[in-house]
Order: C-alpha cells, then sequence, then structure tokens
C-alpha cells in the first residue's frame, strides 16, 4: 500500500468518527428527552392516571382526573361553580365558609388560584401536579393531594 493510501484510510477513519461521535450525541439527546417528557407527564405505567383529590375537614369532596381534564366525583355542596377559561379548569368552591378557587391546568397540574383565607399560604404554594404532592389550606381545611388512579 503507498503512502497516500494510507492517507486516505486515515481521514476516512477519522470521518467515521466524527460521525460515530454525532450519532452518539443524537442518540444521547433523544433518550433524554424521552426521559424529561415521561416525567413531566407525570412519569406514570401504562393504565396508570394521576388524580387530584380534594378534601375538606378529612373528607373527599372532589376527585379530578388531571389527565381527562375532567371531574371524576363530586361529593358535597362546597361546589359551587365550575367553568373552563382558556382551557385551564376552574372551580370555585366555598369549603367552611371560606371562598376558594381552583385551577386546574391543561399540563396536569392544579393549585389554589385565589383564596378568602388572611395568610394566602395555599396560594402561595403554587402548583402540584406529581405523584404525592400535596397542598393545604388551613383556614378552609382544605387539603389536595396527588394519587394514582388505576384505570381498567
Amino acid at each position: 500500500m503507498t503512502m497516500a493510501g494510507i492517507g486516505d484510510g486515515v481521514r476516512n477513519l477519522q470521518v467515521n468518527k466524527k460521525v460515530l461521535a454525532i450519532s452518539g450525541a443524537v442518540l444521547a439527546l433523544f433518550v433524554l428527552i424521552v426521559v424529561v417528557l415521561s416525567v413531566l407527564s407525570g412519569g406514570g405505567k401504562p393504565g396508570e392516571r394521576l388524580v387530584a383529590r380534594v378534601r375538606v375537614d378529612g373528607s373527599e369532596v372532589l376527585a379530578i382526573d388531571l389527565f381527562e381534564d375532567g371531574i371524576i366525583t363530586q361529593n358535597s355542596q362546597s361546589v359551587v361553580q365550575i367553568s373552563k377559561k382558556r382551557g385551564d379548569l376552574y372551580i370555585d368552591m366555598n369549603p367552611m365558609e371560606v371562598p376558594v378557587v381552583l385551577r386546574i391546568k391543561k399540563d396536569y397540574r392544579v393549585r389554589v388560584d385565589k383564596a378568602g383565607c388572611k395568610d394566602q399560604a395555599c396560594v402561595k404554594q403554587g402548583y402540584i401536579g406529581k405523584l404525592d404532592q400535596s397542598l393545604e389550606c388551613a383556614d378552609s381545611k382544605l387539603k389536595i393531594s396527588i394519587e394514582k388512579k388505576i384505570v381498567i
């Protein structure tokens, strides 16, 4: 083999290393995107959904399927009005005579949007939407927790 042939082989090897490095980077980016999307969607297993359970003074008054954007159960007169604005679901409640507005986002998160309590701690807690997260409003004795809902 001539020196020119050896030089061509070395150049081809360097090009192949670059192609391999780029391919590896693209694959790593793809895997990262899949993992991030899985985490953002709640990371549920097939057949598993997340539900926001709303309790007042320990009793469940409302269950909201975060993936179906709908109310599963409503067991109380404390829910005053349910409306939709710009794709978000708003639930006006009046537990323990303290007005509260829940907001359910299209990206599977829920929060206390407005509250008639003094310290506004429940509003300041922001959005929850991952398994086992919860937020509470002491004045209205309201607790929202994110739990699994098994779909059969």
